[in-house]
């Protein structure tokens, strides 16, 4: 099989030394990293020259596509083994291979574990793109998934490869292929590495059927379809939440320099809004109910769940100058392309105004407008047919139409206390109705997003609507 089905699938960037702007001295940069790497798990991390911003949403299933141009790699770091220095390994771009996303996962395994040209093992592929702009990383971490693992048991045992070097077979380097075989010793590092090499080059020549047959393709992490009008967080949410260690009680002037680095690295390189905190004293750091902003700006802020619904994410999320965000916990039940899901997910703006949520919108717009006629006012057919959420808006914000019998039946039916926000309500849902009913929601050359002309306040009119109304109930 593919490369593809088994890389990160997608990068997360941080600025290389030279790039980084600011008075942070080698020390304070590389803490800074490392507390990026320990709040995402990462053990290997891409590091680049300019910001390098991916254009789709990140669900840990579709591959990542970037903006054209942008930073280019320029060091790749790792974690130390236990054997080695405590301190992060870097690698110059030229020294680490690079591999087309098609390759082969045998000859990626291959690469993987064997030396560069200087004899030290950077444990870390590129992939896809070029070396300059690559789509995603393949490293250990990849390589030990149980997904990964029978992929390659797989592809060994058809191919008859029996034994390696010094009589290891496949079943036992299936079995005991762990990350403590890497950690032990350096001799016993290379030992491992050889003994496998050896083993995925007789899976290459001895392949002889079709490698690709499906059986641990990269899963999707779309595991229900959507219930619309019943949205839930997991329909609509970006899989990957970046945050980072910070110590919220203090304003950014007394923070420590490896946090100013950190959020400084990684929210330029990527081009981030917002990032999630950690509990900057956990040796496994904790998320908290904060988040935070390019300007160093903190907002207290809940914590949602992947089944938390829509409206539960639209009642508890920030809004601010016509900016959305919500973060939702990791779900350890959820399944996903990087296996079970690895990192907190985030809600924007952009998830909000997404083809999907979009059209839950109009679903839920449609069951307001049935829901004012049919049981506010009572109307039966053929008289219901004759009005729409138009009707409302002109009774409710025309001179001429606040001046009509059916004004004072819509101010009793709403009541009177509610009825300057109804109106106001009224008025923009109206407009999003339309727009999403009669061509929004339809590809055009013409938008550069499909949420061009559509607005914050108006999508979340209908959900104020929906409840005054009592209809989330």
């Amino acid at each position: 099989m593919k490369i593809k089905e088994f890389d990160t699938n997608g990068l997360i960037f941080a600025y290389d030394r030279e790039r980084l702007r600011g008075n942070y001295t080698q020390e304070e940069y590389e803490k800074g990293l490392r507390d990026i790497m320990d709040c995402q798990s990462f053990s290997c991390f891409p590091l680049v020259n300019d910001p390098r911003i991916r254009t789709n949403t990140n669900d840990l299933s579709t591959r990542a596509a970037y903006k054209d141009g942008g930073g280019e790699l320029t060091w790749l770091v790792r974690l130390p083994m236990d054997w080695e220095e405590n301190n992060l390994k870097f690698f110059e771009r030229q020294k680490v291979s690079h591999v087309d996303e098609n390759t082969n996962l045998l000859e990626a395994a291959k690469l993987l574990l064997s030396p560069n040209q200087d004899d030290a093992y950077p444990f870390v592929l590129t992939v896809g793109g070029t070396p300059e702009h690559p789509i995603a990383l393949f490293s250990l971490d990849q390589l030990l998934e149980s997904r990964t693992k029978a992929e390659i048991y797989r592809l060994l045992s058809v191919a008859e490869v029996k034994l390696g070097k010094e009589g290891n077979n496949v079943n036992r380097m299936y079995r005991g292929l762990t990350k403590h075989e890497f950690n032990r010793s350096e001799k016993d590092m290379k030992m491992t590495c050889k003994a496998m090499v050896e083993m995925f080059k007789h899976g290459l020549s001895g392949q002889t059927i079709d490698v690709d047959d499906g059986v641990f393709h990269r899963p999707n992490s779309d595991l229900h379809r959507p219930f619309f009008g019943h949205l839930l967080a997991r329909d609509i949410m970006q899989h990957a939440c970046v945050g980072i260690r910070w110590n919220h009680n203090l304003n950014p002037e007394a923070q420590p320099k490896k946090h100013l680095a950190a959020k400084d690295m990684i929210m330029k390189a990527n081009d981030f809004s917002n990032l999630a905190i950690y509990d900057r004293n956990s040796e496994n750091p904790k998320l908290l109910p904060y988040i935070l902003q390019k300007r160093s700006k903190i907002k207290k802020i809940p914590l949602l769940s992947s089944t938390s619904t829509l409206v539960e994410v639209i009642n508890a999320g920030f809004v601010e100058k016509g900016e959305f965000v919500a973060i939702i916990n990791k779900d350890s039940s959820m399944k996903t392309g990087e296996g079970r899901m690895p990192w907190p997910a985030i809600i924007t703006q952009d998830e909000l105004l997404s083809r999907r949520s979009l059209i839950n919108c109009l679903v839920v717009a449609t069951a307001v407008e049935h829901h004012l006629i049919r049981q506010k006012l009572g109307k039966m057919k053929p008289e219901a047919g004759k009005w729409t959420l138009g009707s409302f808006d002109h009774y409710c914000n025309t001179k001429n139409g606040m001046q009509t019998k059916e004004y004072s039946d819509i101010k009793k039916a709403v009541g009177p206390k509610n009825m300057t926000e109804f109106q106001k309500n009224i008025e923009l849902a109206v407009s999003l109705r339309n727009n999403l009913a009669h061509g929004a929601l339809r590809p055009s050359n013409s938008k550069s997003s499909l949420s061009d002309g559509i607005s914050l306040a108006s999508f979340l009119s209908v959900f104020k609507l929906r409840e005054m109304l009592g209809m989330n109930k």
